[in-house]
């Protein structure tokens, strides 16, 4: 019996794991929809499980495309309640390649931000570009296997450091001191 494929529930169950749950597999399910995903960038309503081609509606699924757009900015850019969450989604993969990443600018509830991820050698340097129309919003830098930091100065760039090397610092014994007996 063949089941059907979908991007759009696909895509949904995936905001959920990064939004609610804050569950990785969220990657899974994004890798999993892309491969999927025409040399245009668009995706069938339904895809066949064996053949990968629409198989049922739209041929270009504008619906699938919306979604996808809005987990790729939920990636970067996410508003919880009063404040804003930022880089919780990016894919660790995505840094190992040393490039600089960019999202935005991107509205939100307190005006448009874009934002910027430059890895150095031992950290990531994170730039916020606000476009306040109001008081600016509580806000962090969450970004997956680093510390979380709390922006407190959109003004200035941020430097985030990865969990791995706190806890090599942490583990390295303290050097012992030796007197010089002259």
């Amino acid at each position: 019996k063949c089941r059907l494929h979908s991007p759009v529930p696909t895509v949904e169950r995936a905001t959920a794991h990064l939004l609610r749950y804050g569950d990785p597999r969220f990657m899974e399910l994004i890798d999993s929809v892309a491969k999927l995903a025409s040399p245009t960038g668009q995706w069938p309503e339904a895809i066949h499980p064996i053949t990968s081609g629409g198989c049922m509606g739209d041929g270009q699924h504008g619906w699938a495309a919306a979604e996808w757009i809005m987990i790729m900015r939920q990636c970067f850019v996410r508003e919880e309640e009063d404040r804003l969450v930022i880089g919780s989604g990016i894919f660790p993969r995505w840094l190992e390649t040393q490039d600089e990443l960019a999202y935005g600018p991107t509205p939100t509830r307190w005006g448009d931000v874009s934002v910027r991820v430059i890895p150095r050698d031992s950290y990531y340097l994170v730039s916020i570009d606000p476009h306040w129309h109001c008081e600016p919003p509580a806000a962090s830098i969450e970004i997956p296997g680093c510390v979380p930091v709390e922006v407190t100065d959109f003004q200035q760039s941020v430097e985030v450091r990865p969990r791995r090397e706190l806890n090599e610092r942490e583990q390295q014994p303290e050097s012992e001191l030796t007197s010089d007996p002259t």
